[in-house]
């Protein structure tokens, strides 16, 4: 089974999604993810050491790589940003 537990035979058979209501669910993602970096950065200045997945969760790595490299990309911050400003910030994880 792939990572998003639908088989390569179901997605074959699923109907091609509408340019339009991919746009609007982008958009809908989008929004709703700012609203969780910001939630999630408040925590992070108040409580310092919180993670946004705990282990037990069952989210495979590939979907989280796929997902931060995204994060990243839309950000236009660099891999190597990433890394001085978590060795500047003091907020290591």
């Amino acid at each position: 089974m792939n990572p998003t537990n639908i088989s390569t035979h179901d997605q074959l058979d699923a109907p091609p999604l509408e340019p339009v209501s991919i746009d609007r669910r982008l958009d809908e993602i989008s929004t709703e993810l700012s609203a969780l970096i910001h939630d999630y950065f408040a925590m992070v200045e108040r409580y310092e050491r919180i993670v946004p997945i705990r282990l037990h969760e069952n989210t495979p790595p590939t979907e989280v790589l796929a997902f931060v490299s995204g994060l990243l990309r839309g950000s236009n911050i660099e891999l190597f940003e990433l890394g001085m400003w978590q060795t500047w910030s003091g907020l290591k994880r």
